[in-house]
């Protein structure tokens, strides 16, 4: 009987290949994870954890709006941008997002938790999505601006609409902010 010649050249060859390919990916996504830390701590105003929980109630708003996970439909659209991408959530929806994962996550301390992480109104999560949006991080629509989170509602709703039997009022929370 032969012996087994072992790997041909032309399997050595693409798995060799293959290695620095994915060494290439894994230095660009970990480049990628520095300048997103490095921008957020550089700006100053909201701790990283701020941001990782936008991250989360933007996965909730996509799924809440168009009913697929945010991360697989991005992956099959990621030639898309701004409005032709099938993702794409609203200030409003964003807000929403965020109030109802607040409540879900902390119950009557969401509140406490958003302001310890200097997030006091809506207009603080637009400022937070128009960081990421400046530096590249986010991509927005042509009509998207910073102002569509200015008093949509107010965090004290956190407080008011909260319940432990039924949870957040989300129809509550896309009624327009009542002027201060």
């Amino acid at each position: 009987m032969p012996a087994d010649p072992g790997p041909s050249a032309a399997s050595t060859s693409s798995s060799n290949a293959v290695g620095p390919k994915v060494l290439k990916e894994v230095r660009e996504a970990r480049d990628a994870v520095r300048r997103y830390v490095d921008i957020i701590e550089s700006d100053g105003r909201y701790p990283l954890e701020a941001f990782h929980f936008l991250q989360a109630a933007l996965g909730r708003a996509v799924e809440m709006t168009h009913g697929v996970d945010a991360h697989k439909l991005a992956e099959e659209h990621s030639e898309l941008r701004g409005e032709d991408h099938p993702n794409h959530v609203s200030a409003r929806q964003l807000s929403t997002a965020v109030l109802d994962l607040a409540a879900e996550h902390w119950g009557l301390l969401a509140r406490q938790v958003l302001e310890r992480w200097n997030i006091f109104t809506t207009s603080d999560l637009g400022e937070m999505v128009f960081l990421l949006v400046d530096n590249d991080l986010l991509q927005k629509t042509e009509g998207d601006r910073r102002e569509d989170f200015d008093d949509l509602f107010s965090m004290s709703l956190l407080e008011s609409e909260y319940s432990i039997s039924t949870g957040l009022d989300a129809e509550r929370l896309l009624e327009p902010a009542e002027p201060s």
